[in-house]
């Protein structure tokens, strides 16, 4: 019986030993063709795994925080001295059972570095002459495969760069090589730009009001029509004269005694706007103060006599808003567009353009315009051109004052009343703060962006004033536009923070030169553009031109930028230092004036341009250096 059971229980056992599975193991293992590497040397392995009771799904190489999962990877290399772990996990075909190893690849730099050497001609180099930098460099036991030069400000890539400086002075350049092993060199030097043709010099510089939450955003210096004093604002309120030695001769305080300002957002800035010069030297200026309130306002047009004495001052009312031009001054008449004025006999409860008498600032007429304006007022000998703003239910350009033939201006249905259809080119083009110019060949250039609110480039309308007709029934028809690409506004216009003044500006030859927020282009006579370049930082305002056809315009970069009319090529550059958002000046002897925020501090900078005069055909926002934006036909 015994014998029996044990039988039995052998028979059992044998059962179970015959049904367990047999144990997966994984035996991760790997050679490489050499014990150590040099630099670059690629190493090459042999995946020598095996797998007991099943076979290799997943093999997992790891190295310098890189991944393959190839049998044995191929390309594997350092570039620099030492030991090296690389791991090998190999997991079963059951997913379940897994195997790892690390081996240290050892690594040894005998890589001869290359020698770095450079020359460049010609060796006394002026600034806007090309400049030709040779590599000189060479590596005993490899090749050089990379080169980067610095030159100055600008960086580049090929192995013997022609370059063209726009700056002067000691420069110091370098360039840096690299091998095929990875080995790198480097060579500094300085070279001496002299000063060249193009050259920007920078004469002076001066604060001129107090420093702290200021800003000199799409305000320009204005010039006496003598060329010999300087007139500048902030919105730290003041209005000051230089004379062009660089020799503050008065200042004269805007704000409202005892009165603390609040503007529209909250800041405690006076927003005021580019000074205008007559042809007699007064100086004429808008402000508007709180225009939140109904009492503390003190909002209207400045006038002065050349000493700094106020002349007249006229009151526009509480809540008025100027901004984004320079007042109109022509023929004994000063305008101003502004919004929100609450005061008779100015515009009241309305919105638009006032024509005051210059000499006593008593109200002449006004021109309305729907929604007001944030700038663009210039006029053709006794013709008056007004932007509209604008808003998605109202048709958005400009309105034109004709003359009456009795000292006034009717719109164009001949009436002293707005017509209603008088705005074009009409819906989707609202200036939004952007400029308008007169030609002294007979051109009005109208600028807006190509939607209601921020578009992606900005529209150039140009009309030919003779065809433009009090009597007219419709919109008038421009001889041309032009789409000019770039960004035009940073929002949908609903502040002056918001929109930058672009707008147009003409050479002699009728060239029109006009910016973006972040481009400038040159447009033909025929409405075609000729070229765009565009700028690294932002473009608040309009370029300036002188006689030769060399454009000039300020960067938010700090820089100011000197252009080859005809092909845009930057010939010169001139960084100030300073944050600068406004239209460049070119007074009567060709110094350019131009203000920014340095240090704080509102700044007047003069800076030279070589045999500098400014273009005499055109006058809007940086034009005239008297800023009058009158033109008379010639």
């Amino acid at each position: 019986m015994r014998k029996h059971i044990h039988a039995i229980l052998l028979g059992a056992l044998a059962i179970c030993a015959c049904n367990k599975t047999p144990q997966v193991v994984v035996h991760a293992s790997f050679t490489t063709d050499k014990e150590s590497y040099n630099l670059g040397e690629s190493i090459r392995i042999t995946n020598t795994t095996t797998v007991e009771n099943s076979v290799i799904a997943i093999c997992k190489w790891e190295w310098s925080g890189k991944v393959s999962y190839e049998k044995e990877p191929s390309g594997i290399s350092f570039t620099e001295e030492g030991e090296f772990p690389v791991t090998l996990t190999v997991t079963a075909n059951d997913g379940a059972v897994k195997g790892t190893v690390t081996k240290n690849i050892v690594v040894y730099d005998t890589n001869i570095k290359p020698v770095c050497d450079f020359e460049w001609s010609p060796v006394s180099a002026k600034a806007g002459e090309p400049v030709t930098f040779t590599d000189k460099s060479h590596d005993s036991d490899g090749e050089i495969v990379a080169w980067k030069w610095t030159l100055g400000s600008t960086v580049l890539t090929v192995q013997n760069p022609v370059h063209t400086f726009v700056e002067y002075g000691d420069i110091e350049v370098s360039l840096t090589v690299t091998d095929n092993l990875g080995g790198m060199a480097a060579k500094r030097a300085t070279i001496h730009i002299e000063k060249g043709l193009y050259t920007l010099e920078m004469l002076w510089g001066k604060a001129y009001d107090d420093p702290g939450d200021v800003s000199t955003r799409i305000t320009s210096p204005a010039m006496s029509p003598d060329g010999k004093t300087v007139y500048v604002t902030s919105s730290g309120g003041h209005l000051v004269s230089f004379d062009t030695s660089g020799n503050q001769k008065w200042s004269y305080d805007l704000r409202p005694t005892g009165v603390e300002y609040v503007g529209k957002n909250g800041t405690s800035t006076v927003p005021v706007v580019t000074p205008s010069v007559g042809p007699d030297g007064s100086i004429y200026l808008a402000a508007g103060y709180d225009e939140n309130s109904d009492e503390n306002g003190k909002n209207g047009i400045f006038a002065f006599n050349p000493d700094g004495t106020l002349k007249w001052f006229a009151d526009d009312g509480p809540k008025t808003r100027f901004g984004l031009q320079s007042p109109l001054v022509f023929n004994g008449f000063v305008a101003t567009t502004q919004r929100y004025g609450s005061k008779a006999p100015f515009i009241s409860n309305d919105q638009g353009c006032c024509v005051l008498n210059a000499e006593d600032g008593t109200l002449k007429q006004t021109i309305y315009s729907t929604s007001g304006s944030w700038g663009g007022i210039c006029a053709y000998n006794d013709m008056v051109f007004v932007n509209a703003a604008g808003s998605s239910s109202h048709v958005g350009g400009c309105q034109i004052g004709f003359p009456n033939g009795s000292g006034g201006w009717s719109y164009v249905n001949g009436t002293s009343t707005n017509a209603g259809d008088a705005f074009w080119p009409g819906i989707g083009y609202r200036s939004m703060g952007c400029q308008s110019a007169v030609s002294k060949d007979g051109f009005f250039y109208y600028y807006a962006p190509e939607t209601l609110s921020a578009g992606t480039k900005g529209i150039l309308f140009c009309y030919r004033i003779s065809t433009l007709t009090s009597s007219r029934s419709s919109a008038p028809v421009p001889s041309w536009t032009a789409s000019i690409p770039g960004k035009i506004n940073s929002g949908d216009g609903s502040d002056l923070g918001n929109v930058m003044a672009n707008g147009p500006a003409m050479a002699e030859n009728g060239t029109v030169f006009v910016t973006t927020n972040t481009t400038i282009s040159a447009v033909g006579t025929d409405g075609k553009v000729m070229w765009t370049v565009e700028d690294s930082g932002i473009i608040s305002g309009v370029p300036a031109v002188d006689k030769a056809g060399f454009v000039y315009y300020a960067s938010s970069t700090g820089n100011l930028i000197k252009l080859l009319g005809t092909t845009g090529q930057k010939v010169a550059a001139l960084d100030l230092g300073a944050s600068l958002s406004s239209s460049p000046t070119i007074a009567q002897d060709g110094t350019i004036y131009l203000i920014g925020v340095k240090e704080g501090s509102p700044t007047l900078f003069a800076v030279r341009s070589n045999d500098c005069i400014p273009a005499d055909n055109w006058s809007q926002f940086s034009g005239d250096p008297c800023k009058t934006a009158h033109i008379e036909s010639e």
